[in-house]
């Protein structure tokens, strides 16, 4: 693997019903780590550039006019709206689990290449920081990108937000009042239930949940970042369009994948 943890995600490999759980079994932790450790150190700097993290035009409405095909910032505008109206949403155990802002920006000058935004800054107990990547399932039943792209994609992500962490811990207090541990973020790799359910019965993934359980565990070992499998129990959405507002309909609730076996 002589690549980045950018190149990681976007490998094909990585994107192949048949074939990502099987690559993920053999991914050689040590090189993940470096790769990791690499992109911590060539990290994008927004303050450098006199750049927020957290943008101020975000007020849960997006640009979209009145058709959009962008379901997952959709959703996550959805679930920022949700967190901004005092919804709860917890995770076992009970830590309550909230959504700070989404489209979160990691590119510090246009020439960041490869490098996209975290789908949703989250805050865990209003104090741990986390990363949460966001899959919705394909269009007629068809799947969406694979649970390990959005693994590998949120860990890329982490690796830049940890070595900006200070620098959004600052803003957070100043924002929302609250204090940030200024530590490794938690990854959340979160989708609706019928983007998990999907996956569960397509026979050609194989055994992925756990393949990327022990995956995570390796993460967690050697990075010391934990992740989080989640499934957006009853989440229904309405698209914000035409200057409307992103909304979750029904009550949707947060469950571990695990369980969904």
């Amino acid at each position: 693997m002589n690549f980045s943890l950018i190149d990681l995600f976007k490998e094909r490999r990585v994107n192949h019903i048949s074939n990502f759980a099987n690559y993920a079994g053999h991914l050689d932790i040590l090189k993940l780590e470096r790769c990791y450790m690499k992109l911590f150190r060539e990290a994008p700097r927004r303050a450098e550039r006199g750049k927020d993290y957290f943008v101020e035009g975000h007020n849960g409405i997006t640009s979209s006019g009145s058709h959009s095909n962008r379901s997952e910032e959709h959703l996550a505008v959805a679930l920022f709206n949700a967190t901004k109206n005092g919804e709860d949403f917890s995770l076992t155990g009970g830590q309550r689990l909230s959504f700070l802002d989404y489209q979160f920006p990691l590119k510090a000058r246009q020439s960041d290449q490869g490098i996209g935004k975290v789908d949703l800054f989250c805050a865990i107990e209003k104090s741990i920081p986390a990363v949460a990547e966001l899959k919705v399932a394909g269009k007629n039943g068809q799947l969406g990108d694979t649970p390990l792209k959005a693994l590998l994609e949120g860990l890329a992500y982490c690796a830049i937000i940890e070595a900006n962490m200070e620098t959004i811990a600052r803003e957070a207090k100043d924002r929302f009042k609250i204090n940030l541990k200024t530590e490794k973020p938690d990854l959340i790799v979160m989708a609706p239930h019928d983007y998990w359910s999907n996956y569960l019965k397509k026979d050609a993934a194989g055994d992925w949940v756990t393949t990327l359980n022990k995956l995570a565990e390796k993460i967690k070992n050697r990075l010391k970042i934990n992740t989080h499998f989640l499934s957006l129990k009853n989440c229904k959405f309405e698209m914000g369009l035409g200057g409307r507002p992103a909304e979750l309909k029904g009550n949707c609730r947060v469950e571990v994948v695990q369980a969904l076996i």
